[in-house]
């Protein structure tokens, strides 16, 4: 009972935030042809800025077929899923810690057969920022680009003192409030050839999301 509640409030809240917020999308015009050109692609993004990431596409209505996302078999990850699910999105649950074989199986049939996949890259215990080999295997079943996922969100003009908040968490997740302004970067992580060696292409690709994310986000860890 508790937990339909719990439910019930976030999903009130997410369509508040909705409603209320909104977004700027940085390097939509680079993802959008890759959708409009039947490209396949994964999207990773540290698990502190995942509530942000699908609030601020929601809102500035990014054009894009359903992808398929995996959640972890926590109560949390039940909530995620079922959130999801309300908006286009294909679910699969499973984690590093538990079921993630499993999920790492359907994830790598879902590329296969044509679809774009998504993950929270350090979920769903951490460390923070410190990408899991996971993702590799998802970027050889779609054979597409990769796109780190990153942003912010501050208050907004109407009401500047609501600011969103970052939760005491592992991850501090970061929380967007009513009225915020979100800005969502889609970056593209570049092509490395290692000459057949894929050990040497995955080390890159890690250490590369691994690098830019704690550009980015490093100081919350400090």
């Amino acid at each position: 009972m508790m937990r339909k509640l719990i439910f019930i409030v976030g999903y009130f809240y997410f369509k508040i935030i909705l409603k209320t917020c909104r977004a700027k999308l940085v390097g939509r015009e680079v993802l959008e042809d890759d959708f409009a050109q039947g490209h396949r692609m994964v999207f990773c993004c540290p698990h502190n800025f995942l509530l942000c990431l699908f609030a601020g596409a929601e809102i500035a209505e990014l054009k894009r077929p359903r992808v398929t996302l995996v959640a972890s078999l926590s109560s949390d990850g039940e909530l995620i899923s079922k959130l999801l699910k309300k908006f286009r999105f294909d679910m699969i649950r499973g984690s590093s810690n538990r079921g993630g074989k499993k999920a790492l199986l359907e994830l790598t049939r879902a590329g296969k057969e044509g679809k774009s996949l998504g993950l929270a890259f350090d979920g769903p215990k951490g460390p923070p920022l410190v990408p899991k080999r996971g993702l590799i295997g998802c970027a050889r079943a779609t054979n597409g680009s990769i796109y780190l996922i990153h942003g912010s969100a501050c208050h907004g003009r109407f009401f500047p003192f609501l600011k969103p908040f970052r939760v005491n968490s592992w991850d501090k997740f970061l929380v967007p409030v009513p009225f915020c302004q979100i800005e969502v970067h889609f970056e593209k992580v570049p092509a490395f050839s290692a000459q057949n060696d894929e050990s040497l292409e995955e080390d890159f690709i890690l250490n590369y999301i691994e690098k830019r994310s704690k550009e980015v986000f490093g100081y919350l860890y400090e």
